[in-house]
């Protein structure tokens, strides 16, 4: 139902502005461990040997994340029944668990969540949670399509707890709900917004309102708190649907922010393509008809008139 790649990248931003880094036991990864999933994978394994895999990835820092092992764990536990992820649950609610470790969780089963776990989700929604558990949940409660989501996703777009709140926002982007998008736009505009926040926003906007949204992506190639990814977003998007005004918001990034050579390079090959494609937009009017000569015949004669000429609209 949902694009294979967003949940897991919108999973992966979910928690940057929540997680703190713990000390823990650094060992090496399994084999594959720096492939993705579907190449070098992980050897079948038992449930107990999965559980002792799963403990022994890195999970000291949110830039050091096995995802492609932790994915194939979770893969593996998936096929030997949805139950078996109960493993993972149970981690992602127990509330000594790090922050980062659940945040690797939610990520590795994202594409693995069906309709018989929303109820053990959606008890871990609770207030009575830790502050990660509550988010990660909400994330992956709303990636499941059955009665009552809905509702509770609203519900939890009201909570006081930020993360909780934009969590349940974001994850409704994902679902396709379009009465979002004013809320997220305004939170992720004003001057304190999270950059994890701005991340999500920009990587999960839907393209069908990025024409009349124009301000959202020309301030996103201005933000050099924004990664590349969000930046490359908004400048996909620039290329078909930017203005001048746009032209200007990207050379105004251009000359405030220090981008690596490949950005650059996009952000210039942008604007190049945007005043081609308004140049070429542009129809010149067409030629006056010749002045009659002086010694044209008498008043009397028949006029030739000029067949009428279909201009085709300015755009």
């Amino acid at each position: 139902m949902y694009k294979h790649l967003l949940p897991i990248v919108l999973g992966l931003g979910l928690f940057l502005g929540a997680c703190s880094t713990r000390e823990a036991d650094v060992t090496p990864p399994l084999p594959g461990a720096s492939s993705l999933p579907g190449t070098e994978t992980v050897p079948a394994m038992t449930e107990e040997s999965l559980l002792q895999a799963w403990e022994a990835i890195p999970k000291d820092s949110k830039d050091n994340l096995d995802v492609p092992t932790a994915y194939e764990i979770a893969r593996q536990l998936s096929e030997m029944g949805e139950d078996k992820l109960d493993l993972l649950f149970a981690r992602l609610g127990n509330p000594e668990i790090s922050p980062i470790e659940k945040m690797l969780i939610v990520i590795s089963v994202t594409q693995f969540v069906r309709p018989g776990m929303a109820d053990k989700l959606l008890a871990m929604t609770a207030p009575e949670n830790e502050l990660t558990t509550r988010a990660g949940s909400t994330h992956l409660y709303g990636l499941i399509d059955i009665p009552g989501v809905e509702e509770n996703l609203k519900r939890l777009s009201e909570d006081p707890v930020h993360q909780v709140r934009m969590s349940a926002l974001f994850v409704r982007q994902i679902r396709g709900d379009l009465s979002v998008i004013p809320e997220l736009k305004t939170i992720c505009s004003a001057e304190d917004a999270r950059p994890a926040d701005r991340e999500q926003f920009i990587l999960g906007f839907p393209e069908a309102l990025a024409a009349e949204n124009l301000d959202v992506f020309e301030r996103a190639v201005q933000d050099p708190k924004l990664s590349e990814s969000s930046q490359r977003r908004a400048l996909d998007l620039l290329v078909h649907l930017g203005s001048n005004g746009s032209v200007a918001a990207i050379e105004q990034g251009l000359s405030a922010n220090a981008l690596n050579e490949s950005l650059r390079t996009a952000a210039q090959d942008t604007i190049t393509a945007i005043q081609q494609r308004l140049a070429a937009s542009v129809t010149p009017a067409p030629p006056a008809a010749p002045a009659a000569p002086a010694d044209a015949a008498s008043p009397d004669a028949p006029v030739a008139v000029a067949p009428p000429v279909d201009v085709p609209p300015v755009s």
